[in-house]
């Protein structure tokens, strides 16, 4: 399965580079066999611990990918919670992403092995169709699903259609996302501030707004300054309401230069 594996990293490499995903998404590959990372075999720790000694568990991932052929893996001391033995550290990891309720890619390679020539290499067949069988119930009933390939370019060609297909129900729900039942005044709201351009009209507007109505109390109390005899505080919000003329006929140009010039750079 090394040329799988080393195909899966580079798809996954690829894709996160291209420009409609690395907006929305950093694509970091947990791999224990990364020949640019590998992980340190200690003396003092099974392999499976140190492993997750190393990497970030399944249960700790986005999503997890198991691809077998004709090796389930090396046994492991670790326990099921049924006590029996992990056939594998793959098995071990499947059951940490499953219980975690994480998505799970599994791909078979059904192409024709090579005979079988001595016990373990049966034994290790024995079992990859053992870890097969959790996915067929009573009846030929499926409980989970998984992948056939026969060549290496099937497996990424799949995979990468998976993965395009997986990632929108990957992605953290946004702040600005209304709840369905946030009702219109809600879902009005979430659309305004997914809407850029939205946001600076509004901001906008609410100043024009206070401009003009400023600009009509100056006119007004002018208009009664001149037939009557007003308290000194008439003169005063005439100054007032004067200021918030000036200064919003001053603040909205700015933020419009301010937001039109931090869209171009972004």
């Amino acid at each position: 399965m090394v040329a799988e594996r080393r195909d899966a990293r580079d798809l996954l490499d690829r894709l996160e580079r291209e420009p409609l995903i690395r907006r929305d998404f950093t694509i970091e590959t947990v791999s224990w066999d990364d020949p640019d990372a590998p992980v340190p075999m200690l003396a003092t720790l099974t392999p499976q611990q140190a492993v997750v000694r190393a990497l970030p568990r399944p249960s700790e991932c986005d999503l997890t990918i198991l691809i077998l052929w004709g090796r389930i893996g090396t046994p492991l001391e670790e326990r099921k919670p049924d006590g029996t033995p992990f056939a594998s550290g793959s098995e071990w990891e499947f059951e940490d992403a499953r219980r975690a309720g994480r998505p799970i890619l599994v791909y078979r390679r059904t192409s024709p092995l090579p005979a079988a020539d001595d016990g373990d290499t049966a034994r290790q067949r024995k079992a990859v169709e053992h870890f097969f069988e959790q996915f067929e119930g009573p009846g030929g009933v499926l409980r989970g699903g998984y992948f056939t390939y026969d060549t290496v370019e099937a497996f990424t060609t799949r995979l990468r259609t998976d993965v395009e297909s997986l990632l929108p129900t990957l992605a953290p729900s946004s702040p600005d996302e209304p709840e369905a039942d946030a009702g219109w005044l809600g879902r009005l709201e979430g659309r305004v501030r997914r809407w850029s351009a939205g946001r600076l009209l509004l901001a906008l507007a609410g100043g024009l707004a206070l401009g003009v109505g400023s600009i009509a109390a100056v006119v007004g109390f002018t208009t009664a300054t001149e037939s009557h005899d007003p308290p000194v505080l008439a003169y005063l919000l005439r100054y007032v309401f004067a200021l918030v003329a000036i200064a919003v006929s001053v603040a909205l140009p700015v933020i419009a230069w301010w937001w039109l010039g931090r869209r171009r750079i972004e």
